[in-house]
C-alpha cells in the first residue's frame, strides 16, 4: 500500500501501538465481547453432518 504522504520512521514508531497497549485494550474488553468475537461455542457452529447426508432420513442423535 502506498501513501501519498508517508510518515517518517520516527513518526511511525511514535504512533504504532505497542504490545503493552494492545494487551491493555484487550483486558478492558468485557467477557461477552470476548466470547462473541472468538470461535463459536458449542451449538453455534454448523455441523458437517447437517449439510452432508448419505440418505434421506435425518439423524437425531444430538
Amino acid at each position: 500500500m502506498h501513501s501519498p504522504e508517508p510518515l517518517s520512521v520516527s513518526e511511525i514508531l511514535r504512533v504504532m501501538p505497542t504490545d503493552k497497549s494492545i494487551s491493555d485494550i484487550y483486558e478492558r474488553i468485557s467477557d461477552s465481547e470476548k466470547r462473541t468475537s472468538t470461535i463459536p461455542m458449542w451449538g453455534d457452529a454448523i455441523v458437517w453432518s447437517e449439510l452432508h447426508r448419505e440418505d434421506n432420513y435425518p439423524s437425531y442423535w444430538d
